[in-house]
């Protein structure tokens, strides 16, 4: 099955997975079902909390030996997301999540038979290990059905669950020491585990296509991890994210501790403790929202982050003095509970800002970090004493030293770049060459290009106001437009390189070639069901896709360097779609409408290019069974190859070079054709087999 595409016009069409995106009821399944899968990790984590007290007793160990058990469970857990994260991409999303809740129903059943502290610790490794699967998981399967709005509207309910979940698991497990063994926490996590299989096996979807996953392996995955630790300010949110998890463990190790020793209140009224802060948490990353609204992330972020300094400080001189008894543990706590409700969402998306292009390395690193000190936290807090003070204390250093790194590793100049990071490089294009055209004039085209993106209805060229060749003037309104659409949720995926055909190039009247962004929600699987209004007045062509292992950052470039960073190429269909009206474009106006991208289609066989003379694959494409379209390897650029080396030229000189698992469309190889609903479109390229797409 083909996906959807969103709402989208002029250029923008929806990725295909190989999934639909459901609605209604089905909506309602896919929320319960991705909220069940990532509420195992916090499960697993935290519903054991209040039997602390009681494991201690049974293996005779100290309150710190197990308390180490919690920070075993977390660095698995930090662990699973590093290595799942990425292996779902080349894998898919089912079978990694299959597996490794198999692995998390085998320790916890481990644990129920445990003899002693160390064999407990061992399997809480694993079964944490096990149980990340479903958090990343779940986010994964939202991005490849969902874009934009409909996309943020499901993170938000998954967030929800992940910020309630461990509130509510020790609850739950304090239920269960009242009415049974601590063991039996475990049988309850081994059936929640058994529940996430068969979810897996029997109605969770497939929603990452064959042609849309990863290829790269180990090697890219190592390099993309390297790049974003040199980025000073991503590396300060990506702490400020692990300090949120701070603040959260050093309440939730040391609390069974501190609520029911020190204050003597009964695992069941612990329980209730717990519900409390849920509430507070859901109700403050509700107000994050509505502030989001108003403010910047980054303004809410520090406001947030000042908020919960000041309480923190506070909250060590009562507990350092005595002062207040429960309430002056509870009233702090909740109210740092409350500055998390805008910290744990607004971090991470800081941190992910201009790094679309590796969101999901991005997000498993930000998630392994989190759960790494989340894991040192415990032990810290045990160390200190598992007293009020020791919380405190680590909620006012996690929270001052969060204070800082977003004053100064993320104040705006260090992170310039941020909006400009469209594609992989780093410096925006007004610093590779000067804009001669007023900038008032740049608004005005990109304004009168989104008004025809949101109408649906094509509007005059934009030439009259940046020129007919002003390459620096069109990619400065280019890269307005791809803003917005990163601020929309897209992510950058790849590149496009137009007008390298002289059939194309007559019949839009241009001379040389262009490029665009590919973004994710661009991309669809072989043999597509796309509907034909997603693209303004629509028009296919026939290419070469080049998949690249390796970045092409610096030069020089050649056709070997080229053939080098490249990891196969496949057959590929590309929908244009202009905003302006009757394809009516100069250069200038091609440019600025992204150089006139809509969508793209990858075919299912995927060929090593040294497998192939590319000048000599010859390509014929067809409506309805009719030719339409023909023409070789030689039509683009006499060679697609050197059209991809002009690609890396022009993108390196620009400051935005080519990276590692980008695809890019090297350019029609034959005219390109009006298509329109009802019909079918297919291209055979020797070599590398057919691709087909249908237009409704």
């Amino acid at each position: 099955m083909s996906r959807p595409t969103a709402t989208t016009h002029c250029g923008t069409a929806v990725s295909v997975s190989a999934a639909t995106a459901p609605s209604g009821p089905a909506r309602l399944r896919l929320i319960v079902m991705l909220g069940a899968l990532t509420a195992l990790g916090p499960f697993t984590v935290d519903m054991y909390l209040s039997a602390f007290p009681v494991i201690a007793t049974e293996f005779a160990v100290s309150e710190t030996a197990v308390q180490f058990t919690l920070t075993g469970t977390l660095v698995g857990f930090a662990v699973g997301q590093l290595v799942i994260g990425p292996m779902s991409d080349a894998l898919g999303r089912r079978r990694p999540l299959i597996v490794a809740s198999l692995l998390h129903v085998a320790a916890s059943l481990g644990c129920v038979v445990a003899p002693g502290i160390e064999v407990l610790g061992v399997l809480r490794i694993v079964q944490g290990f096990g149980g990340a699967a479903g958090a990343v998981l779940a986010m994964a399967v939202v991005r490849d059905l969902y874009q934009g709005n409909a996309a943020a509207v499901m993170m938000s309910r998954l967030m929800l669950v992940m910020g309630v979940a461990p509130i509510l698991a020790p609850s739950v497990g304090g239920l269960v020491v009242e009415v049974s063994t601590w063991r039996f926490i475990f049988v309850i996590l081994a059936a929640l585990g058994l529940s996430a299989v068969a979810l897996g096996v029997f109605a969770m979807p497939e929603t990452l296509a064959p042609a849309a996953r990863q290829q790269n392996g180990a090697r890219t995955v190592l390099r993309n991890y390297a790049r974003l630790g040199s980025d000073r300010a991503f590396v300060s949110m990506v702490v400020v994210c692990g300090m949120g998890r701070v603040v959260m463990f050093s309440y939730i190790s040391a609390s069974p501790f501190v609520l029911q020793g020190s204050f003597g209140l009964t695992p069941q009224q612990f329980g209730i403790a717990f519900a409390a802060g849920a509430v507070v948490l859901i109700g403050s990353s509700q107000l994050n929202v509505v502030a989001l609204r108003r403010w910047p992330t980054r303004t809410v972020l520090l406001s947030a982050l000042l908020i919960g300094t000041v309480v923190a400080v506070v909250f060590v001189i009562l507990s350092a003095t005595g002062t207040g008894g429960l309430a002056g543990f509870a009233v702090p706590v909740l109210l740092i509970l409350a500055v998390m409700g805008s910290v744990l969402p607004n971090a991470p998306a800081q941190a992910l800002a201009g790094y679309g292009f590796v969101a999901g390395t991005a997000s498993a690193l930000i998630g392994g970090v989190q759960f790494a000190f989340a894991a040192a936290a415990a032990p810290v807090v045990g160390v200190l004493g598992n007293d009020a003070l020791a919380v405190a204390s680590m909620m006012a250093f996690a929270a001052s030293t969060a204070l800082v790194l977003v004053l100064v590793g993320t104040r705006p100049s260090a992170r310039t770049g941020e909006r400009d990071a469209v594609v992989a490089g780093d410096a925006p294009v007004s610093e590779a060459r000067a804009v001669t055209v007023s900038q008032k004039n740049i608004d005005a085209a990109a304004e009168r290009l989104m008004h025809a993106a949101s109408s649906g209805e094509p509007c005059e060229p934009v030439r009259d106001l940046i020129g007919r060749d002003d390459v620096t003037a069109a990619y400065a309104v280019q890269e307005i437009l791809n803003t917005e659409r990163l601020n929309s949720g897209s992510t950058v995926v790849g590149r496009k390189i137009g007008l390298t055909s002289k059939a194309v190039q007559a019949q839009l009247g241009v001379d040389r070639p262009d490029f665009g962004m590919l973004f994710d929600d661009m991309a669809y699987s072989a043999d597509a069901v796309m509907a034909v209004e997603r693209v303004l007045q629509p028009r296919v062509e026939a290419e070469i896709a080049f998949v690249l292992r390796d970045d092409l950052a610096d030069g020089p470039f050649d056709a070997d360097r080229v053939r080098r960073a490249t990891d196969y190429v496949v057959a590929a269909l590309e929908v244009c779609g202009s905003r302006i009206r009757n394809w009516d474009i100069s250069f200038a106006d091609t440019v600025a409408d992204n150089a006139s991208a809509g969508a793209y289609v990858l075919g299912n066989r995927t060929v090593p290019i040294a497998d192939l003379d590319l000048t000599e694959v010859s390509m014929t494409m067809s409506i309805d069974g009719t030719q339409v379209s023909e023409g070789t390897g030689a039509a683009c650029l006499g060679d697609p190859v050197v059209a991809v080396v002009w690609l890396a030229q022009t993108a390196s000189a620009l400051g935005r070079p080519l990276r590692a698992g980008q695809v890019v469309l090297s350019g029609a190889l034959g005219p390109m054709r009006e298509v329109a609903a009802g019909q079918s479109v297919t291209a055979t390229l020797t070599g590398l087999g057919s691709v087909s797409a249908s237009f409704q």
